[in-house]
């Protein structure tokens, strides 16, 4: 009886809200809408505005589905690959399937002051 309370007590300070992102600025927002309709578009601006690439510099900009399930037979991801304009390389953005963002990166030699390089 006295673990069922433990668990309810250590649970009651555990806080799952997500916090939501500021919006993207409306000038990259545009940017990437004319490039690529796409849900996740908000997302991206935001990962791409807060690499510090101005809009100009924004190439394109695609989504790959990542697939899941046991078949493999439903979407549970997207990743957001950006090319900037005269630069080898993308900023990558992996995203689960409402758009959060999990985790942003740079392939293909491409190199952003605060985001890591993968090489793979």
């Amino acid at each position: 009886m006295r673990i069922p309370v433990l668990i309810l007590a250590l649970l009651g300070g555990v806080s799952c809200a997500v916090q939501p992102q500021p919006p993207p600025p409306a000038d990259m927002l545009r940017r990437i809408a004319a490039l690529y309709p796409h849900p996740c578009n908000a997302a991206a601006a935001r990962v791409i505005a807060d690499a510090g690439v101005p809009p100009d510099q924004v190439e394109s900009v695609s989504y790959q589905p990542v697939w899941g399930g046991g078949r493999q037979e439903m979407i549970v991801g997207y990743i957001a690959w950006t090319r900037l304009r005269g630069r080898t390389g993308f900023l990558v953005a992996n995203m689960d399937d409402d758009c959060r963002v999990q985790v942003v990166y740079t392939r293909g030699g491409l190199a952003i002051d605060g985001v890591r390089s993968h090489s793979y």
